[in-house]
């Protein structure tokens, strides 16, 4: 199986590698670390975490189910699966608001790469597939003792198979709707001016995160059979996705009601429609924002029109020379050209 697996790695173009694994050290944002810290030791602590939690949740959903009988009542089956899809989509959404500044290539990026013969669909692709692989670490890690445990208690060793299947698309599913939508929302953000989409993107980063802890802890429980039912609860299940998928993961294993097929059916619609956002949004990336990347700056000076002062100007700070300005960009391009020099270094030790 493992020499299976480097077969297919090395069919993969030599560019798309060496990027690959760049990238991928870099989906955390290194200024919220330790100058001194391990990314593949701290992804690997988190994928321990995950497991851990899955475990015993896993093991405890068997002990429980097996002790006592009165928790193989509908109600409580219900609310066992809503609670392990919200959790999923809870951290599928804070791994992608954590790797917000990461997802797509920025000003070091560019700079780096555009003077290096490397396509850039090939750096836009490995950016966002190092994002992805943290995210179906993530995936597999919370989800495979709590999964099986669910189908061993829902379908025994008969419908075992279908059962699992049927909950991995749909935790799949789940994740890839919140990335694609999160991704959907930066790319269209981006499309405005540079100077605007970042003062814009940390405003949207900070709202994703509360908004996804608040539905997280705040949402209505209407996992009971009465309470979906309800007339007066559909326009709330309207505006919970992991509700939607939810009734998706019982449509798929078999035992859907009839009153779960419109939020099966909008579960379906989200799914394809982020898919679609989150593919617009890379083609935009691709063909308008790594250029405007270069081409605008990052930063300009404050004015009063764009912030408040507080106390009085003693002074103002006198212009730039233009010597200094030739410094400065002089300094930026060796510090290209050596991260250059790296990376080519890099790809001739794989060769």
């Amino acid at each position: 199986m493992r020499r299976t697996i480097e077969r297919l790695v090395r069919r993969l173009p030599l560019q798309f590698r060496v990027l690959y694994r760049q990238f991928l050290l870099r989906v955390i944002d290194l200024e919220s670390l330790s100058i001194q810290a391990d990314i593949p030791g701290f992804l690997g602590q988190f994928a321990g975490i995950l497991i851990m939690y899955s475990a015993i949740q896993g093991l405890g959903l068997l002990m429980g189910f097996a002790i006592d009988e009165r928790l193989r009542l509908l109600s409580t089956i219900w609310s066992v699966e809503q609670r392990l899809i919200s959790t999923m989509m809870l951290v599928a959404g804070l791994i992608t608001v954590a790797s917000w500044d990461n997802i797509f290539p920025d000003r070091r990026d560019a700079m780096i790469l555009s003077p290096l013969p490397v396509r850039p669909r090939v750096v836009l692709i490995a950016k966002v597939v190092a994002s992805a692989a943290v995210l179906g670490l993530a995936v597999v890690s919370l989800n495979f003792a709590s999964g099986t445990a669910l189908a061993l208690i829902l379908g025994g060793i008969p419908h075992f198979l279908r059962i699992t299947a049927a909950y991995w698309f749909t935790v799949i599913a789940a994740s890839v709707f919140l990335y694609g939508l999160l991704l959907a929302v930066q790319g269209i953000t981006a499309l405005l001016p540079r100077r605007l989409f970042l003062r814009l993107s940390a405003i949207l980063q900070i709202a994703a995160f509360g908004v996804l802890v608040s539905a997280y802890f705040l949402e209505p429980k209407l996992n009971t059979p009465a309470a979906l039912a309800l007339a007066k609860n559909h326009q709330a299940l309207e505006w919970l996705p992991d509700y939607w998928f939810f009734a998706l993961f019982n449509q798929l294993a078999g035992s859907s009601p009839p009153t779960f097929a419109w939020l099966a059916t909008r579960a379906w619609i989200g799914f394809g429609a982020s898919v679609i956002a989150a593919a617009s949004s890379l083609l935009l990336c691709y063909l308008h924002t790594m250029r405007k990347t270069i081409e605008e700056p990052d930063l300009v000076p404050a004015t009063r029109g764009d912030c408040v002062f507080w106390f009085p100007v003693a002074g103002a700070q006198p212009p730039a020379s233009p010597r200094s300005r030739l410094l400065s960009l002089d300094c930026l391009s060796h510090r290209a050209l050596v991260a250059a020099q790296r990376l080519v270094c890099r790809i001739a030790a794989v060769t």
